[in-house]
């Protein structure tokens, strides 16, 4: 009878262990992914925060006395909607070379970013099907854990 309690003692010390291993790598990699959520999402804000101060430059306020993020901005129906150009060689007339090379500029940056987000969601669908593949594989006896041989 001692010799089985002290050998339940044994594989229950051993699963515990295997289970602290398993839930420290498990926050590791959860920290590693929220580390890498944070430097996307500061780098989309920065991108963003560009953005608004080139349109506020172009509206007039300018680029630093443009309003700072989180206050309340008065949205004007001409913001919205494109206007109509009024007369022949403004920044909206087809015709206008600058103003086609600036919207190619756009479009062109616009499918770049596309393509680097696609790329991005990939390589997180590829990472995420490593896992589950490594998840679903048994271990090799070699290396296997000390309460898988138990179990």
């Amino acid at each position: 009878m001692d010799t089985h309690m002290h050998t339940l003692r044994e594989r229950d010390t051993i699963a515990a262990t295997e289970m602290e291993k398993a839930r420290l790598e498990n926050q590791r990699e959860l920290r590693t992914q929220l580390e890498q959520i944070n430097r996307t999402l500061a780098a989309r804000m920065t991108e963003l925060e560009h953005r608004l101060e080139s349109r506020f430059e172009r509206m007039g306020l300018g680029g630093r006395a443009a309003p700072a993020l989180g206050t309340a901005v008065p949205v004007r129906d001409e913001v919205l909607r494109p206007q109509a150009p009024r007369e022949h060689g403004m920044a909206g007339d087809p015709g206008d070379p600058q103003a086609h090379q600036a919207r190619m500029r756009e479009e062109e940056r616009l499918r770049e970013e596309r393509v680097r987000d696609e790329r991005i969601r990939e390589e997180h669908d590829l990472k995420r099907d490593e896992r589950a593949r490594a998840e679903d594989r048994p271990a090799e006896s070699g290396t296997a854990s000390g309460w898988r041989r138990w179990f």
